[in-house]
């Protein structure tokens, strides 16, 4: 992802905004909840399509590029008004070195979309996260000037009412106490550094950090954090369940046991342990006959261990798409109890806060969070039924990273919708924002 990720464009007699961040919105009174939560977000423009709107955009644009003389339209909201109806995930190359990815569902922008990449690869494992997650979508992909796919032009004829930028107003009694404080805090610095040199002091008073500096140090120790924690997502668990699939109950007279698989840096490692279930069966013809890839082990004669990887398809939390926690609470788990009935056991436990240091000013001293600063939670994941129900579970996998996964061969005659002869444990934990 580029490190600026706004990116403004001048098209005619408008300013096309790429890179703006998407929020959800739900209920009634649309327009209030968008300014709230634009003010909450210390944006300058925000953008709703309608009063009946699905998402809203905010940005926050630096003085240094707000043409004020023309109107800012947000791209992405442009082309959700070319396809209102269905799924569409599009990686479009807008520039040298610049690729835009969105995704639109029904008519409104897919949150945590609009994301700007230098390469287009940057962009696959969200990519694909979408896809899985949206079954039907119709992707495309390639240069703006490409036939069918919408260039600069197209977008700005697009851009209408709907996707005009609105300044966020904020209170005038805010700047004005803003201003006592600061004239106060002035008089407070000058009258200390009288005092300094009435008494000859000589050693240098901190320069308390303005909030924009706050919400920033934060900002910094939230990435790192987002940085250092891989999540698997819906791509990490289809590679897992497709190799899962593959893994023969018998070879040549050798019977499956489990398969135990575990996340490492580089991918996946599973092994599967089978164990010698007819009086001809040897490790020769169990050599002979088990996948390439394998790397075989005979801990005892009527044992033998098979390793492989799995190739990764881990992504960074912050490169994730993760969900907001009321949108978990009334979609994501509402999405889990319709399907719960395919297994034993689906379990997610409440929410609670990712720690991690908070960062110090140039003293050492601990910065305070910013009031309305999100942090992410996560809920642990358990997870326990038939090796085919998973499919039904890999939508709702996003922000999803595993710990370990287990598949069983079950003695078992008359197999029911709970109950089938390879059977997977699963347990993870499962990342979102704060509401």
């Amino acid at each position: 992802m580029i490190s600026d990720s706004v990116r403004c464009f001048s098209v005619d007699d408008k300013v096309l905004v790429f890179g703006m961040d998407w929020l959800p919105l739900l209920g009634s009174d649309v327009r209030q909840q968008a300014l709230v939560k634009a003010r909450r977000h210390h944006a300058s423009h925000f953008v709703v399509a309608s009063e009946h709107a699905a998402a809203m955009g905010l940005v926050q644009l630096p003085a240094a590029i707000e043409h004020r003389s023309r109107p800012h339209h947000s791209a992405a909201q442009a082309l959700a008004s070319l396809y209102p109806s269905g799924t569409m995930v599009a990686l479009i190359g807008i520039g040298p070195a610049l690729w835009w990815l969105v995704a639109l569902h029904e008519g409104a922008v897919v949150a945590r979309t609009d994301l700007l990449f230098s390469a287009a690869g940057d962009a696959a494992p969200i990519v694909a996260d979408l896809r899985a997650a949206y079954p039907q979508t119709r992707y495309v992909q390639g240069e703006h000037d490409q036939p069918g796919l919408p260039g600069l032009p197209e977008l700005s004829r697009a851009a209408d009412d709907r996707a005009l930028l609105q300044r966020v107003a904020y209170s005038r009694r805010w700047f004005q106490v803003a201003a006592v404080a600061a004239a106060g805090l002035l008089v407070v610095l000058a009258w200390s550094g009288q005092l300094a040199m009435l008494f000859g002091q000589t050693k240098a008073t901190a320069v308390p950090l303005t909030s924009a500096q706050q919400w920033q140090a934060w900002e910094r120790a939230r990435s790192l954090l987002a940085d250092n924690i891989q999540v698997h997502g819906v791509a990490g668990m289809q590679a897992v369940l497709e190799s899962l699939h593959r893994v023969p109950v018998a070879v040549v007279g050798w019977q499956l046991g489990q398969a135990d698989c575990r996340p490492q840096r580089t991918g996946w490692r599973c092994t599967a342990a089978y164990r010698r279930a007819a009086r001809d069966a040897d490790n020769q013809g169990f050599m002979g006959a088990a996948p390439q890839t394998w790397q075989l082990r005979f801990p005892t004669v009527d044992s033998v261990e098979a390793d492989w990887d799995i190739a990764p398809a881990l992504t960074r939390l912050s490169d994730s798409p993760v969900d907001d926690a009321l949108y978990s609470q009334k979609h994501w788990l509402s999405s889990l109890q319709h399907i719960s009935a395919a297994f034993v056991v689906l379990k997610a436990t409440d929410a609670s806060v990712v720690p991690f240091p908070a960062p110090v000013d140039d003293q050492g001293q601990s910065i305070p969070r910013p009031e309305s600063f999100r942090l992410y939670q996560r809920r642990q994941l358990q997870v326990d039924g038939p090796l085919r129900s998973f499919s039904v579970l890999l939508p709702n996998l996003t922000g999803v990273r595993w710990h370990r996964l287990t598949l069983t061969l079950r003695a078992l005659e008359y197999p029911t919708l709970t109950q089938s002869r390879l059977n997977l444990t699963a347990t993870g934990e499962r990342y979102e924002w704060q509401t």
